[in-house]
This record gives C-alpha cells, sequence and structure tokens, in this order.
C-alpha cells in the first residue's frame, strides 16, 4: 500500500507540469504562425512569447509592424525624385497654401474640432453645400480608407448622422462579395459564386477606381441585401445602381421583394448599368447565364439626400490609388459621382522606427491629386490618422511617430490646397487611444476603433462637416 500511494502521488505531481509543457507548446505553435498571411491581414501577426522567444524577421515589416508592400513599391519608384522635390518644399509651402498662415494646433469651436480649410479661396465644402442646396439629386459622399474604417466602422455612424441632418437613405456601395459579412451591421449580405478582386493584387482595369475592388461572378452566382432598423435611414431605399461589365451577352435577375426581373445583358468593355427603382427593403441579384459578369459595385440609395459609400482596403496605405484609371473613371462618373470625399489613410505607413514621412507625404500628394482630376466637381478632405498605442515597458502610451505623421498629413493637405481635420486631436490628442481603450472604444491592438468607438468619432465629425457646409440644406 505504501508503495501505491507513492506512485500515485508522483502521477499527480508530475501532471501540472506536463499541462504547463503542454500550453506553453501550443502558445509557441500559435506564435509561430503566419496569422496575417493565413488571413491576408484580418489577424496580424502575434507573439505570445515575446519576453522569451524572439519574432521571426520578416521583409514586409518594419520592428514588429506590418509594412504595406505596395507602399515600399511605390516609394522606391519615386525615389530618385523625391530628394530633389522635398528640397525646396519648406519655402514653397505658403505658396502652395495660398498665402496661408501655418497652423500650429488644431482649431476648436465650442470645444470641438474643426475642419481646417487649406483651400486657395477658402472655399471649404462649398461643392458639399452647393449640391445639398440644389436638392434634386442624390448628394454622393466616398469615405476612402483601410481597415480602420473596414466593416463600415465610423462610416456607418457618419452616414446616419448626416442623413438626419440632410435627408437621405440606404447604405450606399456594396462590393458584391465580403469576406466578413456578419461584421458589418449596417446591412445584412450574403453572397454565393462570387471573387473579389483588388487593385494591389489584380493586374487589370477594373479595380482602378476609389473602391479599388470588383466581383466576379460566373453562371449562377448570387448575392442579398437586406435593410435593417438598427440604424436610422437603413431599413428602405427606393433606388438600386449596379455598375458592371460584361464578357458576353446574357440575363441576370434583380428582385426587389416581388420576384425577380430579367435584365437582358449585352457584351460589352465598357461599364453598363442596370438601375431599379421603387420602395424596397432588399435586393437580390443573380447571374442567370453571363459567362464573365464583372459587378463593380450596387449602390442603395434614396432618390435624394445623401448617400455615403464606405470604401475600405485593408492594409493599404493608400498607395495604389496611384493607378486609378481614367477612362474606368470617367464611364462610372455617369451613374455615380461624389460631391464629397474623405481620404482616410497613413496607419499603414506609420512605424515606431521612422519619424519623417515627407516621401509618403509627396506619394499621397499624387495620389489624391489623381483623385481631384479624376473627380473635379469633389471637396476633397484628408483625414489625419486617430491616436495608435505602443506598450512602452508595462505601460501603454501614444506611438511617439503618430506627430510626425499627422503633421505630415496636414502639410499635404496644405500644399495640395484640401481639407483637412486632425482625427486624433478630436480623439484627444497625446494618450488618447489609451484612454479610448478603457471606456471600451478601441479593439486591444490600441489601433484600431470598434463600432461604438467609431460612433462616437462619427459624431466628432458630422458636427466638423456641418460647421463647414453652412450653406447646405437642413433636412426637417
Amino acid at each position: 500500500m505504501p508503495c501505491h500511494r507513492s506512485i500515485m502521488s508522483e502521477e499527480k505531481q508530475g501532471r501540472p507540469f506536463f499541462v504547463i509543457a503542454l500550453a506553453v507548446g501550443m502558445l509557441g505553435i500559435l506564435s509561430l504562425l503566419p496569422w496575417g498571411k493565413l488571413t491576408d491581414g484580418f489577424f496580424k501577426d502575434f507573439n505570445l512569447l515575446e519576453d522569451v522567444m524572439p519574432s521571426r524577421p520578416d521583409k514586409n515589416r518594419i520592428g514588429n509592424e506590418l509594412v504595406d508592400p505596395d507602399l515600399e513599391s511605390a516609394l522606391s519608384e519615386m525615389s530618385q525624385t523625391v530628394s530633389d522635390d522635398m528640397a525646396g518644399a519648406s519655402d514653397s509651402v505658403a505658396d502652395a497654401a495660398g498665402g496661408m498662415d501655418v497652423a500650429v494646433e488644431s482649431p476648436v469651436s465650442e470645444g470641438a474640432v474643426i475642419i481646417e480649410d487649406y483651400t486657395s479661396a477658402r472655399r471649404g465644402l462649398s461643392r458639399f453645400a452647393q449640391a445639398l442646396d440644389a436638392g434634386n439629386s442624390i448628394v454622393r459622399v466616398a469615405l476612402v480608407g483601410d481597415s480602420y474604417i473596414e466593416g463600415d466602422v465610423l462610416c456607418q455612424n457618419l452616414r446616419e448622422g448626416l442623413q438626419a441632418v440632410y435627408g437621405g437613405r440606404g447604405v450606399g456601395f456594396m462590393a458584391l462579395h465580403s469576406d466578413i459579412p456578419g461584421f458589418r451591421q449596417s446591412v445584412i449580405q450574403s453572397d454565393k459564386g462570387w471573387k473579389l478582386h483588388d487593385l494591389r493584387k489584380d493586374k487589370g482595369h477594373l479595380g482602378c477606381w476609389l473602391a479599388g475592388v470588383y466581383a466576379t461572378g460566373e453562371t449562377g452566382a448570387k448575392a442579398s441585401f437586406k435593410g435593417v432598423s438598427r440604424f436610422d435611414h437603413a431599413s428602405s431605399w427606393n433606388r438600386g445602381t449596379l455598375l458592371y461589365v460584361a464578357a458576353d451577352d446574357g440575363v441576370v435577375t434583380l428582385d426587389a421583394g416581388t420576384g425577380p426581373i430579367e435584365y437582358r445583358v449585352t457584351r460589352s468593355d465598357s461599364v453598363q448599368a442596370i438601375v431599379v427603382e421603387g420602395e424596397m427593403k432588399q435586393l437580390k441579384i443573380e447571374n442567370r447565364s453571363v459567362n464573365g459578369f464583372d459587378a463593380l459595385g450596387l449602390w442603395l440609395d434614396g432618390g435624394s439626400g445623401v448617400s455615403v459609400d464606405c470604401m475600405s482596403l485593408r492594409g493599404n496605405s493608400g498607395a495604389a490609388l496611384r493607378r486609378l484609371d481614367a477612362g474606368l473613371v470617367g464611364q462610372m462618373r455617369r451613374w455615380i459621382d461624389y460631391d464629397l470625399i474623405i481620404v482616410e489613410y497613413g496607419l499603414n505607413a506609420v512605424s515606431s522606427q521612422q519619424s519623417d514621412y515627407s516621401a509618403y507625404g509627396k506619394l499621397m500628394e499624387q495620389v489624391i491629386g489623381g483623385i481631384m482630376a479624376l473627380y473635379p466637381g469633389a471637396d476633397i478632405l484628408v483625414m489625419g490618422i486617430g491616436d495608435r498605442g505602443q506598450k512602452q515597458g508595462s505601460e501603454v502610451h501614444s506611438l511617439p511617430t503618430v506627430d510626425n505623421m499627422v503633421a505630415t498629413q496636414r502639410e499635404m493637405a496644405r500644399r495640395l490646397g484640401v481639407l483637412f481635420w486632425d482625427t486624433r486631436m478630436a480623439m484627444g490628442g497625446a494618450d488618447a487611444v489609451v484612454d479610448w481603450r478603457k471606456r471600451g472604444l478601441v479593439n486591444a491592438d490600441y489601433i484600431h476603433l470598434n463600432h461604438k468607438g467609431g460612433a462616437e468619432l462619427a459624431g466628432y465629425l458630422v458636427d466638423a462637416i456641418v460647421k463647414a457646409a453652412p450653406l447646405g440644406s437642413r433636412h426637417d
């Protein structure tokens, strides 16, 4: 019996060590997996044992931070000209800004950060306001950005707020496929048989417009969109616009709730449209017989008021938009044009180990300058990056180089003569992300907004836009 008790005692003592060893092994395996590559950047690489096991080197990283490969390529292409261009940059800033004074801090009105106007005539959001005053068509807003706005975060509340002030219905632009349809709260989306392409990976020209995506659906591909009551003005709409390019003749059906209606599609290399009008709470699309059907997108709108499009590409620094196709954009503008384009980029270009973003600023000047040329009727608003946290010892504080990126983006806006809004200052400035995390407004990465945080930030942006568009009609 004593011998038996001794054996049992040794087994019990050894079991905890086995469990601990197994747990450590599993953590090590999880840390070694290339999560960013496996999930196309939806989950970032992480190292749960970073204090005892160093991270593997990665040519696409600066320190532990992922770098947009497209940005590296773009900067390499322009490396021969940046130095010469930047040599006289400090002397030409005032000229590029129309002789305006250089703002040291973000302007504040009634305790809120307002939009900085660097347009030559200080016209602010005059084009947006004039479109609102005309009142005879949809006033379109595009929010173009990266994973900071993915899943309609921020944009869904910006849309709701602007539609409350200026009128409008629907959720605007929708791609025909989503990898994470359940993440978006502003619409119920499902699809089968569609493949999404984006301009960073696809060498064709169909992704070379603002959203940077298109979807290919062979015969039998289906997509469904249904309104929700969670947000005001998102439960129904009365216009659906499908833009597409067809490689062959065939039939596509659209069903707005009363049964599928057939639309004859003819082969063409040019952008075509199917427009469905009438009260609807859902819209279903099916490719019945077109061999080679490329859908640029579907727009779900009201007949008037404001429509706000969320156009996000995860991991995009903005550099990819240097390849916008003038012919494609010109064809699309026959049906879908913009009165205000909000540009949100930079988080995929900022790094703890880099403080000089002048080259990135020059690159984005080219990108935004291209947008301005292709959408001449739109006001352009540059959003500075939001606050971003970094672990420093046992605490988290703002990434020190965020200030440098914001300064670069402000100067870029000044040189281009467009509008600028200091997102980080609207959040509260230095270490704002720490407070936002405590209040449950950003994710555990201390970078990305969650839906609650997006709603708060959108409220600040709505107020700033309304203040900057005093000529705009108000919706009762």
